[in-house]
């Protein structure tokens, strides 16, 4: 319900943002965005909330012909496992490779769906976590990562790369928070 105050007070909130072709991030949709993200030509759906806070039963996105994933999810001071980023990455990147486009959500689309949508431009657009995390916060201003949240991210990167390799920057904490449970 937060969301849905948020939007009719802020004339800026965009349930959804786009991050590029192949990916969205947003907030948890209803039932009732369900035909407006096929319009929009949203393929697939990743859910990154706990079960209590879906709104959008798996079948719903099924019925109009949209992959959908759920990865349960905590929010504030938690990420996903390597693991769960892993499936969620598989599960955007076959989506473009047939020429669609993913929705990745959490309840309000600023941290934990953050998460995946860095790690995505990280490992498929060859971006550093900075210049992800700079690009997420050009299209969707709320954007503000945990401490956990950006360690995942990092760790994440540096997954990529080879020992010894050092990629990543220094950055400056704009748009990560450090305090556990704020």
């Amino acid at each position: 319900m937060l969301n849905y105050g948020r939007s009719l007070i802020e004339t800026e909130f965009n349930w959804w943002d786009r991050i590029d072709k192949d990916i969205w991030i947003g907030a948890v949709p209803f039932p009732s965005h369900v035909p407006r993200l096929k319009e929009l030509g949203i393929t697939g759906v990743v859910t990154l909330t706990e079960p209590f806070e879906t709104l959008v039963p798996k079948c719903a996105y099924e019925l109009h012909g949209m992959d959908h994933l759920e990865i349960p999810t905590t929010d504030y001071v938690y990420a996903p496992s390597k693991e769960k980023i892993d499936k969620a990455l598989d599960f955007i990147h076959k989506n473009a490779t047939e020429g669609g486009s993913t929705l990745v959500h959490c309840k309000a689309g600023r941290a934990r769906s953050a998460t995946i949508v860095l790690c995505y431009l990280i490992k498929y657009k060859k971006m550093t976590p900075e210049a992800a995390l700079a690009r997420a916060k050009s299209v969707r201003t709320r954007v503000k990562l945990a401490a956990a949240q950006w360690q995942a991210v990092k760790e994440f990167n540096s997954s990529l790369v080879d020992v010894g390799e050092d990629v990543s920057q220094d950055v400056d904490d704009d748009g990560i928070d450090t305090l556990q449970g704020a």
